[in-house]
């Protein structure tokens, strides 16, 4: 009798989850309905050959659904809780702890969606090239400086203003 077959989006979820439940293969296998065996044969296969490319484009998706899904539910829990202490009824504990571990499972599923960034990193060039096109760069500051000093002290040069300063003819 052949397996079972799963999709690339619940590998995408099964990889999802193990990361939030750091590894622990029989939680998250409970968690998603599919048997322990399958999800330890996954994880062994993604610790020797990482996630295929079609696994790997489903987890931003998966978690955005899960994301999504999750903080409406944990707002409909926050107006529960709230509801259930001005009303003083209920158990406030079930709810108040559906909350928390919900506040957690966001938080778990965020940290791992930060950790699927990409980063970047830029070379530099060698500190003496680097030195010397720095060096290029102040020379030519300062000259600029240099002839825009020279432009506004030509143009500093006292003006003749007032009839008064003009020179005086005399006759010879």
């Amino acid at each position: 009798m052949a397996g079972k077959h799963y999709t690339d989006r619940q590998k995408a979820a099964a990889w999802a989850e193990l990361a939030v439940n750091d590894g622990n293969v029989k939680r998250t296998a409970r968690n998603l309905g599919i048997p322990i065996s399958t999800v330890r044969r996954w994880r062994d296969e993604w610790q020797d050959s990482g996630l295929s490319d079609e696994v790997s484009a489903e987890v931003a998706p998966i978690i955005a659904d899960f994301m999504q899904d999750a903080v409406r539910i944990r707002g409909k829990l926050l107006l529960r809780l709230e509801e259930m202490l001005e009303n003083e009824q209920g158990t406030m504990a079930q709810v108040s702890t559906a909350f928390g571990i919900l506040s957690d499972k966001v938080r778990a599923y965020e940290a791992v969606n930060e950790s699927r960034r990409v980063e970047h990193t830029v070379v530099l060039p060698p500190a003496e090239e680097l030195k010397a096109l720095f060096s290029g760069l102040l020379e030519g500051v300062v000259e600029s400086a240099r002839v825009r000093a020279a432009e506004i002290e030509a143009m500093e040069e006292p003006f003749l203003t007032t009839y008064r300063e003009l020179p005086v003819a005399t006759e010879e």
